[in-house]
């Protein structure tokens, strides 16, 4: 029963971050300029393999962000409107 609920546990893990990955393809190029990559790249190269780890880790998070947003949001709105649809028909988000 314990690797029953990790094994669940690790599936909404991964499919949760996995959700945050197409917005993040979409926003990153927005994003890239408000994180000084010219400087970083200019500088160090220590700091710069810091500064790439460091915005691939804030572009995502901002991406799982929204996507909770979204989905506790409209998300949750759809699934209630689904609910009430005719026919037994659904949205799927």
């Amino acid at each position: 029963q314990f690797l029953l609920d990790a094994e669940e546990k690790g599936c909404k893990i991964i499919n949760g971050l996995a959700a945050a990955s197409f917005p993040s393809y979409l926003i990153h190029m927005n994003l890239l300029e408000y994180f000084g990559i010219e400087q970083a790249v200019k500088g160090n190269p220590a700091l710069l393999a810091l500064h790439i780890v460091g915005v691939t880790a804030a572009v995502y998070l901002i991406s799982f962000v929204i996507c909770t947003v979204y989905q506790q949001t409209f998300g949750r709105l759809l699934r209630m409107l689904s609910g009430h649809w005719k026919n037994h028909r659904f949205i799927s988000v």
